[in-house]
């Protein structure tokens, strides 16, 4: 089964252009051991030097596709047991150097890259927190889960108990994402502040909330005010940590929560 990506117009045309040539390629491969088309490539050495390089440089989509169902399908028809694998050896994969002994759950058989949870062996420093597991939704998110005890993390006291999110931002027009992975929010642990000093309660909900801007955080009370019991969900400035405004609980979804994945 070929899967095919959403193209755009030009690169649907591209690749329909690549079948004929693919095509072509393929009978000429197929005609070689014929000792009459090897004596008619003989006598034009110079158009086969320059006609099959520019064959295959056609028909290269199409030959590319057929690549990715095969990988696909190779996938697919994998033993569960190569989607759960231990590392032998330390490797640097998604940009993260995890360590031997790691143990990976793989969405793709036989394919690294593809790992949605990874378990250390022993706890690993990852954007400056002591990971001893991580998840992932590539390539938008990374959650760590931590040793015991609280973590200082970009200024905020997170409880090492729940996960502690990082994020890549792709709100910029061209729709390209963030190199770089942001702190998206964690469990509070103790110890954390507004600007005008009002204690945020442990266990409190430190998220990027969905569809807000970037600037600001939201922060799921876990001990709501009884006097605002429909509004437990603060909106406060990233720059520090003024209250913009009192909300009810959806404005404080995170978007893994918007789309159920937690």
């Amino acid at each position: 089964m070929i899967f095919f990506p959403m193209w755009s117009t030009a690169q649907t045309i591209i690749f329909l252009l690549s079948i004929p040539a693919t095509l072509a390629l393929v009978i000429g491969l197929a005609l070689l051991p014929l000792p009459s088309f090897r004596r008619a490539l003989r006598r034009h050495p110079k158009r086969c030097l320059i006609g099959f390089p520019l064959l295959a440089l056609a028909a290269l989509p199409m030959l590319l596709e057929i690549y990715t169902a095969i990988q696909v399908t190779r996938s697919m028809n994998a033993p569960e047991s190569e989607r759960h694998i231990t590392l032998e050896h330390a490797e640097t994969i998604q940009g993260f150097d995890l360590p031997a002994g790691t143990k990976l759950d793989l969405s793709e058989a036989y394919n690294n890259a593809s790992f949605k949870r990874a378990e250390f062996p022993h706890p690993v420093k990852i954007f400056n927190v002591t990971a001893t597991a991580m998840t992932t939704i590539w390539p938008y998110s990374v959650s760590l889960l931590t040793v015991s005890g609280e973590q200082a993390v970009d200024g905020w006291v997170c409880n090492g108990n729940d996960e502690i999110e990082f994020g890549r931002d792709n709100d910029r027009h061209d729709g390209v994402l963030d190199k770089r992975y942001h702190f998206d929010g964690c469990a509070l642990g103790r110890g954390n502040r507004l600007a005008d000093g009002t204690v945020i309660p442990e266990n409190s909900k430190l998220r990027k909330p969905w569809g807000r801007p970037h600037d600001v955080w939201g922060i799921a009370l876990a001990e709501p005010d009884p006097a605002t019991t429909e509004e437990n969900c603060l909106i406060i400035k990233r720059a520090d940590r003024t209250l913009v405004e009192r909300a009810d609980d959806f404005h404080c979804l995170s978007f893994k929560e918007m789309i159920g994945d937690k």
